[in-house]
């Protein structure tokens, strides 16, 4: 099944589809009406409203869905769905691509979280003790992972998300509060987490104090620019853009070019005060490297359609 066409969202033909089951006062209505009850308060005043509704009328036969909303989903959580579904102009959001992997609703070709799950699998053993910090409403790459680990007998995966609406799946171990930086992690071989946005620091941080390997997806927001900017990333300043420089694609290379000779002081300006999501990578695998004790390797993984900067760190093997 493709994702859902916005264009098809009208909220006359929602109205029709609800007067319609008043009208038949039958068992769907009484269940049409639970639901309006439960999710919606009882009433049906907004176009969020009808978004809610056009979801309950998509999904009202889908098994697993129905027993999903029947163990207690968030009003909220299914609010947001419903609006990223029906009611967002912009590109497919994060919580859609979970959804739509998480139950099954489109092509594995086509899958996000699938996409995620390979780049974990082809740069880790996935049959290891795994970290998934904000893994969202759905733990749909952790999914993946658990059908592998299964499959082979071996490995854990653990999910923290305070927006977990899953309270059981398989053998994924589901924490429903966001991690912080006193939270025991020793357990686990190594940490992952994609559109990390305002975690991405608190990522690192963790992932510093307790010396672990990860994969970190930043999102795709531009952030503001760092005060030490031009002093990490710029040419010729430290030793450690310079070695990253020799590694990168060749779009990459070419913003790095494009700032050598700017001064420090007319960067913010032609960046305009916010710095690009990629760049922003560059900069923080950058740092990362300038603190390098050489007993790690940072990589920044080459932009793709789907998944623009995504930094691993892995622990240099020594053979003697």
């Amino acid at each position: 099944m493709m994702c859902y066409d916005r264009s098809q969202f009208n909220t006359y033909d929602i109205i029709r589809k609800i007067e319609e089951c008043y009208v038949r006062n039958d068992y769907n209505t009484r269940r049409m009406i639970a639901f309006i009850d439960y999710f919606l308060d009882g009433k049906i005043e907004t176009i969020e409203s009808l978004a809610v509704l056009a979801f309950y009328f998509e999904y009202k036969d889908n098994k697993q869905i129905s027993a999903m909303l029947i163990n207690g989903f968030d009003k909220k959580s299914l609010k947001t769905l419903a609006i990223s579904l029906y009611l967002t102009e912009q590109m497919i959001t994060e919580v859609e691509t979970e959804f739509f992997s998480y139950f099954g609703l489109i092509s594995q070709e086509k899958d996000l979280e699938k996409t995620k799950y390979e780049i974990i699998n082809d740069n880790f053993d996935i049959k290891k003790n795994i970290l998934e910090i904000g893994c969202g409403i759905f733990p749909s790459v952790a999914k993946y992972i658990d059908k592998k680990q299964t499959s082979v007998g071996q490995g854990s995966i653990t999910c923290y998300d305070s927006k977990l609406q899953i309270k059981t799946d398989g053998n994924i171990k589901l924490v429903n509060q966001n991690i912080d930086l006193n939270t025991n992690i020793s357990a686990y071989d190594y940490m992952y987490a994609f559109s990390a946005c305002d975690a991405t620091k608190p990522f690192l941080e963790l992932a510093s104090q307790n010396n672990k390997e990860f994969v970190l997806g930043l999102c795709t927001c531009p952030q503001v620019v760092p005060n030490d900017l031009y002093e990490t990333i710029v040419l010729g300043q430290n030793p450690a853009i310079d070695k990253l420089y020799k590694k990168l694609p060749f779009k990459d290379k070419i913003i790095l070019r494009s700032l050598k000779g700017v001064s420090k002081y007319d960067i913010i300006n032609i960046l305009d005060n916010v710095c690009p999501s990629r760049l922003y990578a560059i900069y923080i695998i950058t740092k990362l490297m300038i603190y390098n004790d050489g007993k790690s390797e940072y990589k920044l993984l080459p932009e793709d359609e789907m998944l623009h900067s995504i930094i691993t760190k892995k622990k240099i093997k020594k053979y003697y």
